[in-house]
């Protein structure tokens, strides 16, 4: 990461504070639409004092103000447009504040610029944008008040407005550096925390070896689902597991526990990286779900957005008949399965009861016609 990189924004690459632009946007949103109200209500109320007379020669100008700031704030409220033109909106707010400062500045000749420092260092702390843009917008600000104060002030007065503006221009640029780092930093070190929640929702809702469900979460989901549809229940069982791992070791078992999660995932059409959220997560609308009950056995309920249960058994039987764990050249597998359409109005667990009675009969024919 080059200096200039780093100071361009804020002591952080452009990698990672892209990485927090949305919370830059939401952050300059809601600082720019703060300012428009607070400034809203101010311009009306110095509009309203020069339609009495007093400072009447910037009633134009406050009338201007006063409409501008009404409409970023309803452009604000057009969540969509905002967040497309938020760097703009801050440039607008920007010299809008600072052009009030100017305005300021001019009505009362006789004394050296105040609001104008003011608006400076409200703009640096407020909003977040590049070093480059704050610096541009600002010095932009500078030279405007320069401007002003050399045609309409007394040299002395304008060298001292030019002079304090330079200085507050050097500390607002700082302060704005300080608190914008600081700011991304805390967008970081939330987006590192959502992540490590993330990952340990991940951690307990989903079996590490398989990459489906655990038990408890599998059920959490499901019963939660509204059951009117067609649904079906398919317990899976490996066969003979433990003679799998008496003969070729618990590291083959393993293996075989990790195929069969995969064969589900394969079989149900749940595609993505085992335990990650595009595998099994429960995404918004959907109905079908595989889980790990606890060691060779295994659960999918098949919703009506689920390919055919059974037709999903049979793919996820030759999966594993045709795959070699290690040492071992496939294994086979019982499946039990149970509908809403033999037991109507029932939830998962009833389901999960009379698979489990279905599949060991099935793997009870397995051994008698062996």
């Amino acid at each position: 990461m080059d200096r200039f990189d780093s100071f361009m924004h804020y002591g952080f690459d452009r990698k990672t504070y892209d990485a927090c632009r949305s919370d830059i946007v939401e952050h300059n949103l809601r600082s720019a639409k703060s300012l428009s109200r607070v400034f809203f209500v101010a311009m009306a109320m110095f509009l309203l004092l020069s339609v009495i007379g007093v400072n009447s020669r910037f009633l134009v100008v406050y009338a201007i103000e006063t409409i501008g700031f009404a409409l970023v704030t309803l452009i604000i409220d057009t969540r969509k447009e905002a967040t497309r033109h938020s760097t703009l909106i801050v440039v607008l707010v920007s010299i809008a504040l600072l052009a009030f400062g100017i305005v300021s500045s001019a009505a009362d000749v006789t004394v050296v610029a105040t609001s104008f420092h003011v608006v400076m260092i409200v703009i640096a702390i407020f909003f977040v944008a590049t070093m480059p843009t704050m610096a541009a917008i600002l010095g932009i600000g500078v030279v405007g008040l320069a401007v002003d104060s050399y045609l309409f002030k007394p040299a002395a007065l304008a060298i001292g407005d030019t002079y304090n503006a330079v200085i507050f221009l050097v500390v607002a640029l700082a302060l704005h550096f300080i608190t914008c780092r600081d700011r991304i930093q805390s967008y970081v070190n939330l987006h590192e925390l959502q992540a490590a929640r993330r990952e340990l929702a991940i951690e307990s809702h989903f079996d590490g070896l398989s990459g489906l469900f655990n038990r408890t979460h599998f059920f959490e989901v499901t019963e939660a689902l509204d059951m009117s549809g067609d649904f079906t229940v398919c317990l899976v069982d490996i066969d003979d597991f433990k003679k799998v791992n008496d003969q070729y070791g618990h590291h083959t078992g393993d293996l075989v526990i990790a195929g069969l999660g995969a064969a589900i995932r394969t079989a149900l059409g749940l595609a993505g990286k085992a335990g990650s959220d595009a595998a099994t997560a429960p995404a918004k609308g959907r109905q079908t779900f595989a889980g790990r009950l606890g060691g060779d056995e295994f659960i999918m309920l098949v919703g009506p957005d689920g390919p055919d249960a059974h037709e999903a058994g049979r793919r996820v039987q030759e999966i594993m008949a045709s795959t070699d764990f290690g040492e071992l050249h496939g294994i086979g597998v019982s499946i039990g399965y149970a509908s809403t359409a033999e037991y109507p109005g029932v939830r998962v667990n009833r389901l999960y009861r009379a698979a489990d009675v279905k599949m060991y009969l099935e793997k009870t024919e397995h051994h008698i016609g062996r």
